[in-house]
């Protein structure tokens, strides 16, 4: 990823009427985009790597660039030791940014109330059952309110011990 301090780290670009966010660049230099937006069949994005890796450095920068795209965004973090912390969130965010543009919550809210109201990025902590519980009250929500034009993405870290199934049916 760009660093923090360049003009790319920051931008949603639009290409073809898709807004996309620059990953990176391959070998040889060409860019990587992730195509965002509600009407794209599928806009999964599956991160994999070992402890230390930068996942969560990725996850962060993706959540503020939707976030400054107007997007709602929702982290769940499952792991014991909590990624998401002050520390981790200033390798990427500025003092300034986490002060304005993030709400952590060390409880699993219901999707319902959580998701009316959300202008921040939000945090959740829970176990794996909790976010599994999360996952279907925010299908349930997501699909009584498809058609009102309102993006949510959801950003599920360090959820190895959880049943798949419940994942693969977020679309």
């Amino acid at each position: 990823l760009p660093r923090k301090e360049s003009a790319a780290y920051h931008a949603v670009q639009a290409c073809d009427g898709v807004e996309r966010i620059r990953l990176g660049e391959t070998e040889d230099g060409q860019p990587v985009y992730w195509s965002i937006g509600a009407d794209l069949m599928n806009r999964h994005l599956f991160v994999r790597g070992k402890s230390g890796s930068g996942k969560t450095y990725l996850l962060t920068a993706l959540a503020k660039k939707l976030h400054d795209a107007g997007k709602r965004v929702i982290i769940m973090d499952c792991a014991e030791f909590r990624g998401y912390d002050s520390e981790e969130l200033r390798k990427v965010l500025s003092d300034e940014y986490i002060a304005n543009n993030i709400t952590i919550s060390n409880e699993v809210a219901p999707a319902s109330e959580v998701l009316p109201t959300l202008e921040k990025i939000l945090i959740m902590r829970g176990d794996s059952e909790q976010t599994e519980h999360f996952l279907q009250e925010l299908m349930q929500y997501c699909e009584a309110n498809k058609n009102k034009g309102i993006d949510t993405y959801l950003i599920l870290d360090e959820v190895a011990d959880m049943d798949i199934s419940t994942s693969t049916a977020l679309g």
